[in-house]
């Protein structure tokens, strides 16, 4: 074999080397998973008591990851409360739902004395935000999807935009609970 030939032997196998790493390299970086949205972030929104709760406030996820209270007594008052806090989120949210829930639909929060929603942000220790839903400083509307008196399962979505004059508007949308209680 003339020397010619195995320079170009030698090129064509380096070639194929280096164009087989550059693939191999490629391939990898098409396998990264693409970050979750805001969205998908959120526990799914199930029927079976799984002690869920989350949903988006201003676009981004809000979900408790040890503080969720839920009592459902004999009147069939409803509350409903949720807290995040972390070393810098300190936030709390609730329904309270009075005389009325004994079984699933719709309720309007757009009374402060029967169907209202509360949200605090404590993260600003120089700027408390406190917000009551009840028609005047905001709307929403919370859907119970579930009520089972038997398996002690209630389940539901919401959304809400609520405001006050001091802090910014919050706007919670895509929200779902799947909870058992305790009568």
């Amino acid at each position: 074999m003339s020397s010619l030939n195995k320079i170009n032997v030698q090129s064509l196998a380096t070639f194929c080397i280096a164009i087989t790493c550059m693939t191999s390299l490629m391939h990898c970086h098409r396998d990264q998973p693409k970050p979750k949205t805001e969205l998908e972030k959120l526990p799914a929104a199930t029927q079976t008591g799984a002690y869920t709760f989350g949903c988006l406030v201003n676009g981004k996820a809000w979900i408790p990851r040890s503080s969720v209270d839920f009592s459902c007594d004999n009147e069939v008052n409803f509350a409903l409360m949720a807290k995040v806090s972390t070393s810098t989120i300190k936030q709390s949210f609730g329904f309270y739902i009075a005389n009325q829930m004994t079984t699933t639909g719709s309720y309007q929060l757009n009374d402060s004395t029967k169907q209202y929603a509360d949200f605090a942000d404590f993260s600003d220790a120089t700027k408390l935000c406190e917000y009551i839903v009840d028609g005047s400083t905001g709307n929403g509307i919370l859907i119970i999807t579930k009520f089972d008196q038997t398996r002690l399962i209630v389940s539901g979505t919401f959304s809400l935009t609520t405001w006050n004059t001091e802090c910014d508007t919050i706007r919670i949308t895509d929200g779902r609970f799947d909870l058992h209680y305790y009568p």
